[in-house]
């Protein structure tokens, strides 16, 4: 299903370096930042930014402007150096 337009200032979407997710219950998304639909005490939209930082991907939960549904690696900067 089609979510979003691309913009030409947001590289890392534009190639597939980033994307978002949504937390689903019941085939339903969940865009409340503090569900914690599998009840382990832990939002889950920061237990996936938790998992994916395991992995050296960039969640954008810690940014100065939460984004909680970004993940992204830091390729688009490796390639500018």
């Amino acid at each position: 299903r089609h979510l979003i337009n691309l913009d030409d200032n947001d590289p890392e979407n534009n190639f597939a370096e980033a994307f978002d997710f949504v937390v689903i219950d019941n085939n339903i998304p969940i865009w409340d930042i503090k569900a914690d639909v599998n009840n382990d005490q832990m939002p889950d939209y920061e237990e996936v930014g938790n998992i994916a930082e395991t992995y050296g991907l960039i969640w954008g939960g810690h940014w100065k402007n939460p984004d909680y549904c970004h993940i992204g690696g830091d390729l688009w900067s490796r390639r500018l150096e």
